[in-house]
């Protein structure tokens, strides 16, 4: 999980009761999961990841950058020298070509991926956001009036909130 409730409630400057809570938590799932799809990636990783490509090309572009160290290369089942290949932190590069195969490469490398600041701010934002427009069917109210009540609803496109599209829009990769 990348937010919790309480950072919601906190936001809110609310108390969850046990139901509130779980309406929450199946709101970050959502919303977190619409952030790893749109944006191509996760955005807490840690450890060894390995990964499996095609030959036939030198440049490797990984699932979880920033590269923190290239473990190992092997091409065809065999060790690659580590002095020839070259970190660019999103993608690796070989010196030599290896041969079209499928598979063929295999690339470990280390990631440490943390939650940027301001896109754990617009998720929690958006998790309220969604919390607090429960009621309303999911509308955000645009406009309230009392005396002689009158309430317009605003309906997005595509159900994103504009902050939450433009800092979404910085960390997206392009499908591969």
């Amino acid at each position: 999980m990348y937010i919790i409730n309480a950072q919601v409630a906190s936001f809110l400057n609310v108390t969850f009761t046990p139901t509130e809570q779980a309406v929450v938590d199946d709101i970050i799932a959502a919303v977190e999961e619409y952030a790893n799809s749109y944006c191509n990636r996760l955005f807490i990783v840690s450890g060894n990841q390995t990964e499996k490509f095609d030959g036939g090309v030198d440049a490797f572009f990984v699932k979880y950058p920033p590269i923190n160290i290239i473990v190992l290369v092997t091409v065809d089942g065999s060790l690659y020298n580590l002095a020839d290949v070259v970190n660019y932190k999103s993608y690796v590069k070989l010196q030599t070509k290896p041969l079209t195969g499928s598979q063929n490469v295999v690339i470990v490398y280390t990631s440490s991926i943390t939650l940027p600041n301001d896109l754990k701010h617009a998720l929690i934002r958006w998790t309220s956001q969604i919390f607090k427009s429960r009621e309303d069917g999911g509308k955000d109210v645009s406009r309230v009036t009392v005396g002689s009540v009158s309430i317009d609803w605003l309906v997005r496109q595509g159900g994103i909130p504009d902050f939450v599209q433009t800092v979404l829009n910085r960390y997206r990769l392009d499908p591969i």
